[in-house]
Formats: C-alpha cells, sequence, structure tokens
C-alpha cells in the first residue's frame, strides 16, 4: 500500500513517486536551478505565495509549505494532515 503525501487540500502524491523537494527562494540564487524552475510548467497545489516545490516522477509541482513542513509530512506516517 502507498503512502500518500499531502501537499494541499486538493494535491496529494504517493510518497515512492518524490524525487526532491526544494526551497524555491534558495534555488533562485543558482542559475541553473532557475533556469529549471523558469522551464517546467508546474502545477501549483494551492493559492498560496509558492514557498517550494516538488518534483514526483511524472510532475513539478509548486506548493506554500516550507520544505521544512513537506518533510515533516513525509516522515510523519499520520493521517491527520489528510482532508476529508
Amino acid at each position: 500500500m502507498d503512502a500518500f503525501l499531502v501537499l494541499s487540500q486538493s494535491c496529494v502524491v504517493t510518497k515512492t513517486s518524490v524525487v526532491g523537494v526544494f526551497d524555491l527562494d534558495n534555488c533562485t540564487y543558482n542559475r541553473r536551478a532557475a533556469a529549471f524552475v523558469n522551464s517546467v510548467n508546474p502545477n501549483s497545489a494551492d493559492d498560496k505565495l509558492p514557498l517550494s516545490f516538488v518534483i514526483t516522477a511524472n510532475n513539478t509541482i509548486l506548493s506554500g509549505l516550507s520544505t521544512r513542513n513537506i518533510m515533516k509530512r513525509f516522515q510523519s506516517n499520520a493521517t491527520k494532515y489528510l482532508h476529508r
């Protein structure tokens, strides 16, 4: 059974599909990272100002969550982040 990572009320991905979680502010300082972020057509997880982006096996997702919060959710096995 796959575990899920909730990025917002409308965006859930499987944990096994996550390739990386990156801080948007830190990546824009690096020329190559900034070029990558600008070249992809990311899906937005929510309407908040994006703080991070998550690269999955199939997609790149902008998220209003900080990388710290995403990693806490990633490491947690709790279902408290699931919205019903």
